[in-house]
């Protein structure tokens, strides 16, 4: 950064500050450096002063944290595995600081408390800017959970707002917190974890902890991307490839049924916009679990259309959903299949062959109703010839 040089050293150094927490910074002050010494008006050094802060805050309503030497630190774990907005290994830590005779807490990712400034800063965690804060179960890995933060906005408008998403080791975790969670009084990291939350100024929650809530999740596809879909009380997540999509449920006007298979069918997510989300190759044998959560959705908010709910509802009320309806259509026809080739004494056993006329030349009855008692004749009559001959 030579062109950094011929500035004061307080402001070379505020410069080299902002760059190091907000690298995109460089470009925009090397362009106003360039403008300053091609134009050579020094009168308008307040203004470029005025368009550096600007570009230092980044949209900010707050001075960028080049340090957390001067905070009081809250809660630290150290070495997690961040897997968005970013990829990298960081601690995890909330701080407050004095402003203005308040205490302002702030959830920040650093690799040192002591050197540089943190990676990604949020610096508003009321419940106006945390729009949801969770632990969702990691398929296959047990211990292992994802703690997930939906905002609005961190500091610098960094990443595109986009979630953070961080891989929690419970069973390490509670080996290195264990003494200081005895010492604390609480029974486990989880809990510990939901009150400084709490203090903080929002909720964390643990869905699959809690019995009520009847949370679940399903193997999916969002076009090529595999993925979950998890179903709580309140939101739809799927994740965790980007982008990681998140539903209000006040905000989804209908769930439908399509591409149904013996095996999957898809699932679409239809919004009060009427945008529409459609997940596929979801396994049939998660259908139970998703319709019930459409009824009591449905029950409870009361979201979908008259004209939706008369569709729905006409598939639905004399079965338990559409993919039961199918179960029991393919139960038949399996049965039919295993009969193929066989005669039997029932007549109601015989009249369900009618369905079937390729089944005539393998001693079934015949294809058309007229022919009906000449058939039966027929059959009883090889029945008899079938006896002589086996003794």
């Amino acid at each position: 950064m030579s062109f950094t040089e011929s500035l004061p050293l307080d402001l070379q150094k505020q410069i080299k500050d902002c760059i190091s927490s907000y690298p995109e910074t460089e470009q925009a002050f090397y362009n106003l450096y360039e403008y300053f010494q091609i134009n050579g008006k020094k009168r308008k050094i307040s203004n470029i002063d005025s368009e550096s802060s600007l570009s230092c805050k980044n949209n900010s309503t707050t001075q960028p944290i080049t340090s957390l030497k001067n905070f009081h630190i809250i809660l630290q774990l150290p070495d997690l595995s961040v897997l968005s907005p970013l990829r990298k290994k960081l601690n995890f830590i909330f701080a407050s600081k004095n402003s203005n005779n308040k205490q302002t807490p702030i959830l920040a990712l650093t690799r040192s408390i002591e050197d540089g400034a943190p990676e990604m800063v949020i610096d508003d965690l009321s419940k106006e800017n945390i729009k949801f804060a969770t632990l969702l179960p990691i398929p296959e890995k047990k211990n292992v959970k994802y703690l997930i933060f939906f905002y609005n906005k961190n500091a610098g408008n960094l990443f595109k707002n986009e979630p953070l998403l961080i891989q929690l080791n419970f069973e390490n975790l509670n080996e290195q917190w264990l003494p200081i969670l005895a010492q604390l009084k609480y029974n486990d990291l989880t809990s510990y974890l939901q009150r400084q939350c709490q203090i903080c100024g929002f909720e964390l929650n643990d869905p699959f902890n809690d019995k009520k809530s009847k949370s679940f999740y399903v193997e999916a596809y969002k076009g090529s991307k595999e993925g979950q879909l998890y179903f709580l009380p309140n939101h739809i997540i799927f994740g965790f490839k980007k982008p990681i999509l998140f539903f209000q449920s006040t905000d989804i006007e209908s769930i439908t049924y399509s591409s149904i298979t013996r095996i999957t069918f898809n699932v679409t997510l239809v919004l009060n916009n009427d945008e529409k989300f459609e997940f596929s190759m979801i396994d049939q044998k998660d259908f139970e679990n998703i319709d019930q959560y459409v009824k009591t959705k449905e029950f409870r908010d009361k979201s979908m259309t008259d004209e939706l709910k008369a569709k729905k509802f006409s598939k639905n009320n004399d079965h338990e959903g559409i993919l039961k309806q199918l179960e029991e259509t393919e139960t038949v026809s399996k049965g039919l299949d295993e009969n193929e080739n066989e005669d039997s004494d029932d007549d109601e056993d015989d009249d369900n062959f009618q369905f079937n006329e390729e089944e005539s030349d393998s001693g079934g009855s015949g294809a058309s109703s007229e022919s009906e008692e000449e058939n039966e004749d027929n059959g009883l009559e090889e029945e008899e010839d079938s006896g002589i001959e086996e003794d």
